[in-house]
């Protein structure tokens, strides 16, 4: 309970990130064409307990059929399905794309405080400091993939081989592992990191 209030608080709190990591996940979904899959759920189905991917949601309610209709007293909810596209190339562009859109986003807005840092616009001041580092946390911290489109990724993945084997395997494992301890303090990790490796690049002090 504790930790779904915080990160309610957390998710409010950098809320533009939220907003933009939304818009550019379904974006990708539109852009690769990921379907909807539908649920025959009996009662209440808590969504966030439950990792969002077709076989996880199958142990917790009926995935239905393209023209399969609900029983009686079922009630239909829909879920975005990745499981079900073709080519893997769109799976992993539609997964993975915007996690490195909201890196670059994130690297960029560090890279623009930076050169506020530079050319003395940022000095000491704690607010000005806040001021600059917010966009690019708010947009580091929404920068990880989804859990279950992650591990639906990961799943096809391995059925990979040969160069193609060689190529995906490292980026998708690193994202599955990352999202395996899929917590807020990840996020808060990762975003500490790009912050970390930006001011590096520039030469400027933590």
């Amino acid at each position: 309970m504790a930790s779904s209030i915080f990160r309610i608080v957390f998710n409010a709190f950098t809320a533009p990130g939220v907003l933009v990591s939304n818009a550019i996940q379904e974006a990708a979904d539109e852009r690769y064409g990921v379907p909807y899959g539908r649920l025959a759920v009996w009662g209440k189905l808590d969504r966030d307990a439950v990792v969002e991917n077709r076989n996880s949601l199958s142990q917790v309610a009926r995935v239905l059929g393209p023209n399969e209709e609900p029983r009686e007293g079922e009630h239909v909810k829909q879920f975005v399905d990745y499981e079900a596209l073709d080519e893997y190339q769109d799976m992993f562009a539609a997964v993975l794309g915007p996690f490195f859109a909201m890196t670059g986003i994130a690297m960029l807005l560090f890279a623009v405080f930076s050169v506020l840092r530079i050319t003395g616009v940022v000095n000491n001041s704690v607010l000005l400091w806040w001021a600059g580092v917010y966009p690019g946390f708010a947009a580091a911290v929404h920068a990880l993939p989804k859990p279950g489109a992650t591990i639906a990724l990961w799943t096809r993945t391995e059925g990979l081989t040969g160069v193609a084997s060689a190529v995906f395997v490292p980026i998708v494992g690193t994202a599955y592992v990352l999202n395996g301890a899929r917590v807020i303090w990840v996020s808060l990790f990762y975003a500490f990191f790009l912050f970390w490796l930006v001011s590096t690049l520039f030469g400027l002090p933590l």
